[in-house]
């Protein structure tokens, strides 16, 4: 089940929408990808991109591109337990809420609707790479 923020209610409309499809919310936990979500519902374009790091810039690209162009954007992890190392959970979905650069980084910002599970990675929270002048900005 996921939560909004004030003000935001696409995310709760799809989520029951997709309820209604399956029968109910259980089907929903355990199966479909957002960009399939997407497809069903809306019937607009949708393209699933699987993330190697050897094409990281590609993609980033596409993100910063659809940014520019205000597309609704999801991003999901695999369903290998490797994603737990970095405090994600297996085949879990999030909204794409920005494409930042930060020292030359680009760094994607993500909604967690479940908020479950937190990101410990670079730039996480918590991550020593943030000062207090990037916390600022």
């Amino acid at each position: 089940m996921s939560k909004s923020e004030e003000n935001r209610i696409w995310v709760n409309l799809m989520e029951r929408a997709w309820a209604k499809v399956n029968g109910n919310y259980i089907p929903i936990v355990c199966v479909g990808s957002p960009n399939e979500v997407f497809d069903i519902l809306t019937e607009a374009y949708g393209e699933e991109i699987a993330v190697k790091l050897s094409v990281k810039d590609s993609i980033l690209n596409k993100l910063i591109d659809g940014e520019k162009k205000g597309f609704a954007m999801t991003a999901s992890t695999s369903g290998d337990d490797d994603v737990r190392d970095v405090g994600l959970s297996p085949r879990h979905a999030f909204t794409v809420l920005g494409i930042h650069e930060i020292k030359g980084e680009k760094v994607i910002r993500l909604r967690n609707p479940c908020d479950e599970g937190e990101f410990n990675g670079d730039w996480s929270d918590n991550s020593s790479k943030w000062t207090e002048e990037l916390k600022k900005q």
